[in-house]
């Protein structure tokens, strides 16, 4: 039985075990869209990295 938290995700061995490989062989998918949805630093990003 699944747990609520994953729910939307393909059953696999990863339910029952630490399966990294498994769950992304199930729920993995490609994205081919492009960089629109990023966006810059914030404000406090730019002053720690200056």
């Amino acid at each position: 039985m699944s747990r609520e938290e994953w729910r939307g995700f393909e059953d696999g061995h990863w339910n029952e075990d630490v399966n990294v490989r498994d769950f992304i062989q199930r729920n993995y998918t490609q994205y081919d869209g492009n960089e629109d949805f990023l966006v810059g630093p914030t404000e406090a990003t730019d002053k720690l990295w200056g």
